[in-house]
């Protein structure tokens, strides 16, 4: 889904049914393959597992924010997303899709998890030159200044993603 370099087209183009997800170019599966399902309790443990990965990943944005989704000189953009990867995409959409049997707690998590993500990202497209690491390197220093950012590719992408999966 999100391997196929491209520097000009979204790697995660709007689809119009959550279904659509399972098919291309997104190919996600109902379940990652370690997904265990014999039981109700590794079950609820790899829905689970599921979140914290989300949650993870939130603290990986929260950290260093649009540092997240450079693209380095000599790398086409597309090519390897960092934060916004398969795995948290495939997690992403086992949990939604999944929404209704997910326990309380659980499906709460989920919520809190989509909506920290969402707030990461508006925070670091406000300050794109700022996070925990780099707080004291003003915009310029990552060729920006106030009026003429524009975040890459992989970052619009995910935030298209986050946002689709929250509604």
């Amino acid at each position: 889904m999100l391997g196929a370099p491209s520097s000009s087209k979204s790697t995660f183009p709007i689809p119009s049914s959550l279904q659509e997800l399972e098919s291309q170019p997104y190919n996600l599966l109902p379940y990652p393959h370690d997904f265990e399902d014999d039981d109700e309790a590794s079950r609820a443990e790899s829905f689970d597992r599921l979140v914290r990965l989300l949650e993870n990943g939130n603290r990986s944005l929260i950290s260093c924010g649009m540092g997240l989704f450079e693209v380095d000189e000599g790398e086409e953009e597309g090519e390897y997303d960092v934060w916004n990867d398969g795995d948290r995409v495939q997690a992403l959409y086992t949990l939604v899709r999944k929404s209704d049997s997910l326990a309380p707690a659980t499906r709460s998590r989920l919520v809190k998890a989509l909506c920290n993500a969402i707030e990461g990202l508006c925070s670091a497209l406000a300050n794109p030159g700022s996070s925990e690491n780099t707080s004291s390197e003003s915009p310029e220093t990552h060729g920006t200044s106030s009026g003429n950012y524009v975040a890459s590719q992989s970052f619009r992408d995910a935030f298209a993603c986050h946002t689709y999966m929250l509604f």
